[in-house]
């Protein structure tokens, strides 16, 4: 027999792995527990997204630490004391960053 639902739910399948787990009719069908093999495959996707990102978050990083000790280089090499001097020093060098 087929159920209403009050609001649309999806298609998807907990055996499949496609089912959203949000909806009215995959809260009242989710299993009690998950299998192994579902399990470690959802935490080996998650621990390669996660990896992943640290990894660009590392690259950002270094990036822009390499950039900022450029910039301090090129100020003290100038004599910059002023703040719009260092202000300037700073926006010409982050915009030659974007740049590339």
């Amino acid at each position: 027999m087929k159920k209403h639902y009050k609001h649309p739910v999806c298609r998807g399948s907990w055996a499949l792995g496609s089912a959203c787990g949000h909806c009215e009719r995959c809260i009242e069908t989710k299993p009690a527990a998950f299998t192994l093999p579902t399990q470690i495959r959802r935490i080996e996707q998650l621990s390669r997204e996660l990896s992943d990102e640290a990894a660009r978050i590392s690259r950002e990083r270094d990036r822009y630490r390499g950039a900022l000790q450029t910039v301090q280089v090129n100020i003290s090499k100038q004599g910059a004391t002023k703040p719009e001097e260092l202000l300037s020093e700073l926006l010409k060098f982050v915009t030659l960053q974007l740049e590339k």
